[in-house]
């Protein structure tokens, strides 16, 4: 995690990149693969390019993606193309617990179809614009333990 948080701040600047000779040494992070109890895999980023290659390359384009609103946070990847409400509620709480609201109440959290979800031209990685959205509004669980889901990763 703490490579590609350093490849992120080289790649805007932040950072000098110091090429390294060992790049097949390289072990690339995951997000956050949980499943839940009917077998649902939901997935969370970590970071803005897990966020970036989870949404758009790792998505299908009818698979639901989470944001918490106008807040820092994880994209959100339900592979599901028709939830239900719970499906719903259990990715939204998961957005939430991985934004900068994760301590607040009643957090309106965004969701669409990935197809509606957008890069903005260039914009560091992880800034998108989307349409077509609904917004729920839930309350984080305090331990992510709450909302029984199986990690997987």
């Amino acid at each position: 995690d703490i490579d590609d948080i350093r490849m992120e701040l080289g790649q805007s600047g932040y950072l000098k990149v110091i090429k390294t000779k060992n790049k097949g040494n390289i072990i690339k992070s995951s997000p956050h693969h949980y499943i839940t109890s009917n077998g649902i895999s939901i997935f969370v980023g970590k970071n803005n390019i897990q966020n970036e290659s989870l949404t758009f390359k790792f998505s299908k384009k009818d698979y639901i993606w989470f944001h918490v609103k106008n807040i820092a946070g994880s994209h959100v990847i339900l592979a599901h193309n028709n939830p239900n409400d719970k499906l719903i509620e259990i990715a939204s709480m998961l957005a939430a617990f991985y934004s900068k609201a994760s301590s607040s109440s009643n957090v309106p959290i965004d969701y669409t179809k990935v197809k509606n979800v957008k890069k903005m031209p260039h914009a560091k990685p992880g800034m998108v614009i989307y349409t077509s959205y609904n917004t729920a509004y839930v309350t984080p669980p305090k331990d992510i333990n709450e909302l029984n889901l199986t990690i997987k990763s």
